[in-house]
């Protein structure tokens, strides 16, 4: 899509008329600033839900969008879609994986990471019997001029007999060590027990060959079912995250609960893998479905659970816990910032950072009756901040449910929300800033000769940050500072006002309209003036710069 005139979109914002993930609209759409969501994939040919896991990862300017789709013979393919312009388009959707290999079987929760410009995809390819780890690597996927010319060297990762392995999620470390975990069934003779563990495998050639796999949750402890597992780089270790049955030679409870484990090079992990669930001894509620990233020299994760500390209720409610890379033993946990006030479960989360350090959360609840997609954004890891809403498009008023989101950070504040929208289709929506926030305040009616003050709030914009007051959509001559003043208002300075502000973010948004009046000289007791304050958090991005 080109890129249209400012003042064109400045009306189109006013107005409600403009879509196609530009502007993000009043409403639910305000909440974080999200774009409209972008429909990638809007098929439900074979069934109300032929699209699921839709999963983001982000290179610069350039993300791809993986998901899994139900294809004519009732079995998954994944497929996927690429932007190199941050998110203003996207390709049509290409299908990865291939019939050779899959024919007959399911292929199924793709995810996708990018290393030093190059790209590893990785899912299950399974039937009811039995289920096997691949990948797929590409060197030019952020080069190649369209999706024709990208190539893929792809194969199997490991492939057990007769045993299930899923759930698989990579990270690398910059220096050509691809790692995967995934949920396997007796894969491994050092398996010590009769049930799913976790395990890791290591590529140094960009996955021409992989190491035999090696047991992450390696505890002589551990007699319980492992699963939900994910991984993530940082501060130079492999960190793996995972729910676990077991009681660890009874010091947790035998319901679920949330543990962790390190590595430096990914083949040799903790001897004893660390509980941060606080209350893993205590209570016999379920924690599960975890995620974990690395941001701001911290590792941060998330997780859903059933824990009722006296104040969130026995709804399940999103976990935040937080700790330092130096210390894997010490994490500071919360609960998201709504957990007191909903009463509905929240489910699935998924947390990324991006590229100023800040960090979102994002979830399905079900809160009004219908799963939607909320959220949690944090810019210091230690102050979180609700959605208040669904970030999705159609979020408030509709009954379909919107379930199993991803998130994924770019570069500077950028942050891409993926899901199914209504279980059916595969969809995306961006936000350049989620933590920009900029209103108007001052007099609605002022009286001719009197004074005509506005103030533009603004916060949350990343430096350095242009500034610029708009008036019927021309720009004000002069007036950029955040105080617009009239000593003597005249009939001619009453009109639609905006501010509009440009930050390191290469967003640029503008207030809502505030319209002032300007009536003529009236006595005093027939003269009201109105304060009107504009909603705080509802800046419109008109469009993101190049």
């Amino acid at each position: 899509m080109a890129i249209m005139d400012w003042k064109k979109l400045l009306r189109a914002a006013a107005c409600g008329t403009l879509a196609c993930g530009f502007v993000a609209t009043a409403g639910a759409q305000a909440a974080f600033n999200f774009d409209d969501q972008v429909i990638l994939r809007d098929d439900d040919t074979n069934g109300d839900d032929s699209n699921q896991y839709v999963r983001v990862a982000v290179d610069g300017d350039v993300a791809i969008a993986v998901w899994q789709t139900l294809n004519s013979a009732l079995t998954w393919d994944v497929f996927y879609s690429r932007t190199t312009d941050g998110g203003d388009t996207w390709s049509a959707d290409v299908k990865l994986t291939n019939q050779a290999i899959s024919a007959g079987k399911d292929d199924i929760d793709p995810r996708a990471i990018f290393d030093d410009g190059e790209l590893m995809i990785t899912w299950s390819n399974g039937d009811a019997n039995s289920g096997d780890i691949y990948y797929a690597h590409s060197t030019n996927f952020t080069t190649a001029p369209d999706t024709g010319s990208i190539s893929f060297t792809s194969g199997v990762v490991y492939e057990g007999v007769g045993t299930e392995e899923v759930g698989a999620m990579a990270a690398a470390d910059a220096s050509g060590n691809w790692v995967i975990v995934y949920e396997g069934e007796n894969a491994s003779p050092a398996d010590p027990d009769d049930t799913y563990d976790i395990y890791a495998v290591r590529s140094t050639d960009d996955g021409a060959t992989w190491s035999a796999p090696v047991l992450v949750n390696n505890d002589a402890n551990d007699n319980g079912e492992d699963g939900d597992c994910r991984v993530t780089y940082g501060g130079g270790s492999f960190v793996a995250i995972w729910k676990s049955e077991s009681d660890m030679g009874g010091t947790v409870g035998t319901d679920e609960d949330i543990f962790v484990s390190a590595s430096a090079n990914g083949l040799s992990w903790s001897a004893a893998p660390i509980a941060i669930t606080p209350w893993a001894a205590t209570d016999d509620d379920d924690d599960d479905n975890p995620m974990i990233t690395f941001a701001n020299n911290k590792f941060v994760a998330c997780w859903q659970s059933g824990f009722d500390d006296g104040n969130v209720g026995d709804d399940a409610d999103i976990v935040l816990a937080v700790a330092d890379a130096v210390d894997l033993m010490d994490w500071t946990v919360v609960f998201a910032p709504d957990a007191a006030t909903d009463t509905a479960d929240d489910e699935d989360p998924w947390i990324a950072g991006s590229g100023n350090g800040s960090v979102m959360c994002v979830w399905s609840s079900e809160e009004d009756g219908d799963f939607d997609i909320e959220a949690a954004f944090s810019t210091d890891l230690s102050n979180w901040i609700a959605s208040g809403g669904p970030i999705n498009s159609g979020g408030v008023g509709e009954d379909d449910d919107d379930e199993k989101p991803g998130i994924a950070g770019g570069d500077r504040a950028t942050f891409f929300a993926s899901w199914p929208p209504d279980e059916k289709d595969a969809a995306v929506a961006r936000t350049i800033n989620a933590a920009a926030d900029l209103s108007i305040t001052g007099q609605a009616t002022v009286a001719v000769g009197g004074e005509l003050a506005l103030t533009a709030n603004i916060g949350g914009f990343l430096a350095p940050v242009t500034t610029q007051w708009v008036k019927d959509d021309t720009d004000l001559t002069g007036e950029t500072g955040l105080q617009f003043l009239v000593p003597g208002a005249t009939v001619g300075d009453a009109g639609n006002y905006q501010f509009r502000v440009e930050d390191a973010s290469k967003g640029i948004f503008v207030s809502p309209v505030f319209t002032v009046s300007v009536v003529p000289q009236l006595p005093v007791s027939g003269l009201v003036l109105i304060p009107v304050f504009a909603m705080a958090g509802a800046a419109v991005l008109v469009r993101r710069r190049k």
